[in-house]
């Protein structure tokens, strides 16, 4: 993945230069400019992990004075398009998937005495845009206001229900404060090809940007149903290539009248219904408006417009008022769990409570979906699910909605077949190979050195199986999906690497790519092979405790995976003779065997405009060079700190920070977990605060293609892993807390095994209690306690109990 900072010395936050204000509860602007800044559509986004909507840009225009030009989302729902190539090799990927936008009925257009309100002299004196993210609605309120003087309000309000995932609700509020007249509301229906990039919009001249995907030049969709009938209209529609088909159903109820259906000359055009109404001076009208989408994606085709029209006449019998409710319960539920109190640093905490929010709004929750590197947000990567789903999103998960992680397990489970038949294409005689990037399952990367040469895909979701069971101990998961996931991607391992006798028998992989794009191909990349020994301890540590627990079933996996005694035999060897490159000279691992044969790059004479390194430099010449877009050296350190000595992790850290762009926003988090653990605070504090304002100041210069989901994440992780020292490894929790006093004091709460506890840490204390659930064991400082309801602690080095 290619995200980009500035450069490695830049400010952490710079000066904001928009008009987007932040507080305890509501994101916030009030600009009547049509140029906002670029990161406003994708901060205001909303969804429920199923569907997701942004507005694509503004238009000038005040007929589409409402909450209009949307882009919306279903996760999971893509394209098919030919990969092209000049020169092809043998197992290249063929076909790639495009996340693709459905039919858009959140626009809202306005007509005075049947002409547009532009045409017709009104103007916008107020534009005021709220995103209540502890409610998960989105309002607006416009003014406008025509020479006489005649003011129309307008406000609007509109959320994706977390508990009906395919249901949006609008409420339109308009009032008349000094007009009197007709005026027409259209709910409004725009076909989604309107909502995909130009070709000009895509490209700036003379760069290539590899994070962004091509434009296409024809509709993707085809149209089996479009029909309207007393409030309604239904449509059904499909792929042409992917033949994944969407129903929706738009509803208008209002006791102001009845809308009538409308339709443009052309087909492909806006589409909704009309309802006028004569207005006086203080008086208003308001009228709702639902809207179910669903998709045959994991469902039965034939049973699609049935369940979209089952969840609309829910939603509708229940009501607006009582959705709303609904919604907002949820979602304080979701807060009172996830969020987290800064109560000296206010800006930090809504900025990480934003963040987290998105996250929670992008993830799948299905089985069939799971978390796009840009979430629903924005264009970005083509809608695509890499590595840092399970690597850096998933673990909020774990100890916040573990029912969410467990999705996205399975997700990954739903592709196993896609995942053998990639292995096969590789050379594999048996298991599976994740892709690199995919929404289907097929692997859709062109440039193989940066993305199926990653095998560390594999160790990854391995890793986050392991995660989640220490957070859950779900063994039910981990007798089914979990074990099959953990003995499919291990079979890659042998065959990918061999005994070297020139390193005393060590086991090596050579010629794989760690999450470091810039080194590519290398032998025993560190992380690669960390991860992968990681991963088939815990392989063989998972068969042993179902053995152990559930005699039967062991049998059973066995027998179903084919598994034998040889087989297992080999995996411990490997994890055993695991070669980890390490300089004894310098007392650092090495990020691959060969990087410090390398020249440093030429930092001092590499102006600030010249990053990202990747839009400027031939990758050849980026390979050739000790540099970083992310050190994953370095991460390596932070989740499988276990097999390094301290010592060594510290130089370690040292040692990549000097050579590391963090042209990748994944890599901030990172660096503030290792800086907090190795006590250097104020360095952590300044990796915190990039991480978590990175959208909310676009310090990396392209939230307008979507939020940075890992990054969102990571900054959740940097204080709970962090400043917090939280840690569940082999399944016993552990907190080796840290104050820094730039952060101040903090609190967060953690759900781990069924218990929900609080932590907070202040200039003097630490203090635990136990909110809900059994008492459970956990070290604090090294020393072992029982929480039952609450323990404080002195905030001084080998903290005794009070």
């Amino acid at each position: 993945m290619n995200d980009s900072f500035a450069s490695n010395d830049a400010d952490p936050v710079s000066p904001s230069d928009h008009d987007l204000s932040l507080d305890r509860s509501t994101l916030k602007t009030d600009s009547l400019d049509f140029e906002r800044p670029p990161q406003e559509a994708a901060l205001f986004a909303i969804g429920n992990g199923f569907l997701g909507i942004h507005q694509r840009k503004q238009d000038p225009k005040l007929a589409s004075a409402g909450l209009g030009a949307s882009v919306v989302y279903i996760n999971g729902v893509y394209e098919r398009r030919p990969i092209k190539y000049h020169e092809a090799a043998h197992g290249y990927p063929s076909e790639n998937d495009l996340r693709i936008p459905v039919w858009d009925c959140m626009e809202l257009g306005i007509e005075v005495d049947g002409r547009e309100m532009q045409s017709a002299g009104w103007r916008k004196i107020q534009d005021i845009r709220e995103l209540g993210y502890r409610t998960g609605l989105l309002s607006r309120k416009v003014t406008l206001a025509r020479d006489g003087p005649e003011e129309i309000l307008l406000e609007l309000e509109c959320f994706a229900s977390m508990k009906r995932r395919g249901i949006v609700a609008h409420k339109v509020l308009v009032s008349s404060r000094t007009f009197s007249g007709s005026i027409a509301l259209q709910a409004l229906i725009s076909h989604p090809f309107d909502s995909l990039p130009s070709a000009e919009e895509v490209l700036e001249p003379d760069i290539y940007d590899p994070r962004i995907g091509p434009a296409m030049s024809e509709s993707p969709w085809r149209m089996e149903i479009s029909d309207h009938a007393g409030n309604t209209w239904t449509l059904l529609y499909r792929t042409l290539e992917s033949n994944v088909g969407v129903a929706t159903i738009d509803s208008l109820l209002t006791s102001a009248g009845d809308p009538e259906g409308w339709t443009s000359p052309s087909p492909d055009a806006r589409f909704g219904q009309r309802l006028r109404l004569d207005l006086s001076p203080c008086q208003a009208v308001e009228l709702h408006r639902l809207t179910s989408y669903e998709t045959d994606r994991g469902h039965a085709s034939e049973d699609l417009l049935e369940s979209c029209r089952q969840q609309l006449n829910s939603a509708e019998e229940l009501g607006y008022d009582a959705l709303k409710r609904e919604q907002c319960e949820d979602i304080a539920l979701f807060c009172e769990r996830a969020f987290v109190s800064l109560p000296e640093n206010r800006a930090l905490e809504n900025a990480i409570n934003l963040n987290t929010m998105h996250l929670s709004m992008a993830a799948g929750r299905d089985g069939q979906s799971s978390v796009a590197a840009k979430g629903q947000t924005g264009e970005g990567y083509e809608g695509h699910v890499f590595w840092d789903a399970e690597i850096f999103m998933l673990p909020f998960f774990n100890y916040t909605r573990p029912d969410i992680a467990r999705s996205m397990l399975e997700y990954r489970h739903s592709m196993l077949d896609h995942a053998k038949e990639i292995a096969r294409t590789m050379g594999h005689s048996r298991g599976a190979l994740y892709p690199w990037r995919t929404i289907s399952g097929i692997e859709c990367s062109s440039f193989f050195p940066a993305g199926t040469a990653q095998y560390h895909i594999n160790a990854d979701i391995a890793h986050a199986v392991q995660q989640y069971m220490e957070a859950n101990d779900d063994f039910d998961f981990l007798c089914g999906t979990g074990i099959e996931l953990l003995v499919e991607t291990a079979r890659i391992w042998p065959e990918a690497g061999f005994f070297n006798a020139r390193k005393e028998g060590a086991f090596c992989l050579n010629r794989v790519t760690g999450p470091d794009e810039y080194s590519a191909l290398v032998d025993n990349n560190l992380y690669t092979n960390v991860m992968a020994k990681g991963h088939l301890e815990y392989a063989l540590h998972a068969l042993d405790a179902i053995r152990e627990k559930r005699p039967d079933g062991y049998d059973a996996v066995c027998e179903a995976l084919e598994i034998w005694a040889e087989e297992t035999s080999l995996w411990r060897r490997i994890a055993t003779n695991m070669y980890l490159p390490f300089s004894s000279k310098e007392g650092i691992h090495l990020q691959d065997e060969h990087f410090l044969d390398k020249e440093v790059w030429d930092f001092e004479n590499t102006p600030p405009d010249k990053y990202p390194l990747l839009l400027h430099h031939h990758p050849l010449t980026i390979y050739r060079y000790q540099v970083c877009k992310q050190a994953d050296a370095v991460l390596a350190m932070f989740l499988k700190g276990n097999d390094f000595l301290y010592a060594h992790r510290e130089a370690t850290l040292r040692y990549y920070e000097a050579i590391t762009t963090h042209d990748s926003s994944l890599s901030l988090g990172t660096f503030a977990i290792l800086w907090a653990e190795f006590d250097e605070l104020e360095k952590a504090y300044q990796y915190l605060k990039r991480t978590a304002f990175v959208d909310i100041e676009n310090l990396y210069k392209n939230s307008d293609q979507g939020l940075h989901m890992a990054a969102l994440a990571n900054s959740w992780s940097a204080l709970a892993f962090g400043f917090a020292g939280m840690r569940t490894h082999g399944g016993k929790l552990s907190f080796h807390p840290k104050y820094c006093a730039a952060l101040g004091p903090f609190c967060l709460r953690i759900l781990f095994r069924g218990r929900l506890i609080q932590v907070t840490v202040t200039s003097n204390r630490v203090a635990y209690e136990l909110l809900e659930g059994e008492p459970v064991e956990f070290s604090h400082d090294g020393a072992t306690w029982k929480l039952k309801t609450s323990l404080s602690f002195a905030k001084i080095q080998n903290s005794v109990a009070v």
